[in-house]
Formats: C-alpha cells, sequence, structure tokens
C-alpha cells in the first residue's frame, strides 16, 4: 500500500479511507480556527460511538433501523 494513503497518529496507522468524517469537510466547517491533524481521528472516535450507542437504543426497541431520535 502507498505511503500517500496512510497517515501516522500516535503509533497507529490509519487508512484514510476508514474515517466516517471528512477532513476537507472539517475545515469547511470551522472558520476561526485552525485544525490539527490529530482532530479528525478524534471526531471519527466520537462518531463511531454515537453509532454504536444508537445501535444498541434501536436493538433495545426491536428495531433494525437507525433514527434520529437513538442518538
Amino acid at each position: 500500500m502507498p505511503l500517500s494513503t496512510l497517515t501516522r497518529v500516535k503509533r497507529e496507522v490509519i487508512h484514510m479511507g476508514d474515517l466516517l468524517v471528512v477532513r476537507a469537510k472539517i475545515k469547511e466547517a470551522v472558520k476561526e480556527c485552525n485544525v490539527a491533524g490529530d482532530f479528525a481521528e478524534a471526531l471519527d472516535k466520537k462518531v463511531r460511538e454515537l453509532i454504536k450507542a444508537a445501535e444498541s437504543r434501536a436493538k433495545g426497541n426491536n428495531r433494525r433501523t437507525l433514527m434520529a431520535k437513538d442518538l
């Protein structure tokens, strides 16, 4: 795999395609601050936690579809 498709974060290799968030869109959304290199990974982790919790809530309500109310 070419090095251009990988980034090193705290000795952990993360494939760029594995992120649920888009770095360019984060930078577009932030108006008055710079965005650190590790911000996208941290945001991605939070998003994954939200999705996992929403999935648990949906399953607890005998549904297989995630809805906004699961957040």
